[in-house]
């Protein structure tokens, strides 16, 4: 029945994952396309599902699961700096070379 009544926690962390899935998927389909404006979304997405876990999800949690909760967004955004740094913005090929070895 979707006719209001409280939002159950569950529900909340469900929002906030298909939120994170759509962000990735537009930035996937932005680096495939090379489309900024989507890439613009993807942030502007991801940012706001950022906050939302920050101020509502992990208001309820306590314990382990707010450790959980805290490792896996870390994943997940440490996934999508590596994804910037080597497709979106990667550094010229002589900027490598004067860097040296990874």
């Amino acid at each position: 029945m979707l006719a209001g009544g409280a939002v159950g926690d569950s529900e909340l962390y469900a929002y906030s994952a298909v939120w994170l899935v759509y962000a990735l998927s537009l930035l996937a389909a932005a680096l495939w396309t090379r489309i900024a404006a989507l890439r613009y979304a993807s942030l502007a997405l991801l940012v706001l599902t950022v906050v939302k876990v920050f101020l509502i999800d992990m208001s309820a949690l306590a314990g382990l699961y707010r450790v959980a909760s805290f490792f896996g967004l870390g994943l997940a955004l440490v996934g999508i700096g590596y994804l910037y740094q080597h497709y979106v913005l990667p550094r010229p090929p002589a900027a490598r070379a004067e860097a040296g070895p990874p």
